[in-house]
């Protein structure tokens, strides 16, 4: 596999590599991605992963390695790491592309060409991202009396006139009125 890579695949299997070489970070990140997804993989997305972490090993390994060559797989396994990371923190309001970019140590102008690739942007990704946890509060039960300002507030959206046009925008309905209707959809337990 690393012929492709390197003219010295032999050499390239002798190095030392530092546990915190940051393609060493990259890809166990992505591998803990993958292996921390319940959801099985159909054929077509397992060869992708494949071949994402054959490009972030060569990437490892192959110090001399022709990185245009792998440069997709690092792209998506950096990608990747980064919505996790949304996903995870999407409720902060002070998250933005600059403090993403400080996290992961990248530039702001590399990560937004990230989601271009993806015909989205870090803006609209990390709203999307807020607006579905939003939804799954609004549909719950235990969070019925919750204030819907509030629950914006919670997912990092302190602005309610923006948070109410983004939300009918995506939904075509109210905050509130998504609320009533999944209220309506919830069949009620006979007694």
């Amino acid at each position: 596999m690393l012929l492709s890579f390197t003219r010295n695949p032999e050499q390239a299997i002798q190095h030392a590599i530092s546990a915190d070489s940051k393609p060493l970070q990259l890809l166990l990140g992505y591998l803990n991605l993958v292996v921390d997804d319940s959801e099985p993989m159909d054929a077509r997305l397992a060869s992708v992963v494949a071949s994402h972490v054959r490009d972030l090993i060569a990437c490892v390994v192959a110090a001399d390695a022709d990185l245009k060559a792998v440069e997709g797989g690092k792209r998506a396994a950096q990608l990747a790491i980064i919505k996790h990371y949304l996903s995870q923190h999407c409720a902060d309001p002070s998250l933005s592309v600059n403090r993403i970019a400080a996290r992961f140590a990248i530039s702001p102008r590399y990560i937004q060409r990230l989601f271009e690739g993806e015909k989205t942007t870090f803006t609209a990704y990390l709203l999307d991202q807020r607006l579905t946890n939003i939804c799954h509060v609004l549909a719950s039960v235990t969070d019925a009396g919750k204030a819907i300002r509030d629950i914006a507030w919670d997912n990092g959206l302190s602005d309610i006139s923006y948070f109410n046009r983004c939300f009918k925008k995506r939904y075509g309905m109210s905050p509130r009125d998504f609320r009533t209707s999944t209220r309506l959809e919830v069949p009620l337990l006979k007694v």
